[in-house]
């Protein structure tokens, strides 16, 4: 495969990203070379956490095909869980945790881990309260 292949290949790639509409927040949050929490290594878990975050699989909007009730926010239940209901709207959760932009939470060196770990948390303890099992929300 000669170089300008690939080169139009990572265009491709690049194009399709910038115009998916269930996971538009990656858009403004990629980089060009390895984000530095995977250079890291060592911290499986955490690496995970954040990898799944930063692809969009813990937002529900993302699961077109699911029925709509079950794409609602975990946390409140009023409306389909995405990055701007949860940073804006959630009032379950603004309750208990500072503001911080989704460029924070989501930054290539996993900073907002910690604000993460707290989503998961708030999400797990709804479950339980609701006669669901701990662990459900992941």
């Amino acid at each position: 495969m000669t170089r300008r292949d690939k080169d139009i290949q990572k265009q491709e790639r690049e194009d399709k990203m910038r115009s998916s509409k269930y996971n538009e927040s990656y858009v403004r949050i990629k980089t060009e070379a390895v984000p530095k929490y995977l250079r890291e290594g060592g911290k499986d878990k955490r690496m995970i956490r954040i990898a799944r975050f930063r692809m969009g699989n813990e937002m529900r909007r993302g699961r077109y095909w699911e029925d709509e009730e079950r794409r609602v926010c975990r946390v409140c239940g009023a409306e389909e869980e995405t990055w701007d209901h949860v940073l804006k709207r959630c009032a379950k959760w603004k309750e208990d945790e500072k503001e911080m932009s989704l460029e924070d939470i989501l930054d290539e060196g996993g900073g907002g881990d910690e604000w993460i770990r707290g989503l998961i948390g708030i999400r797990e303890k709804m479950s339980i309260e609701e006669g669901g099992e701990k662990g459900t929300c992941i």
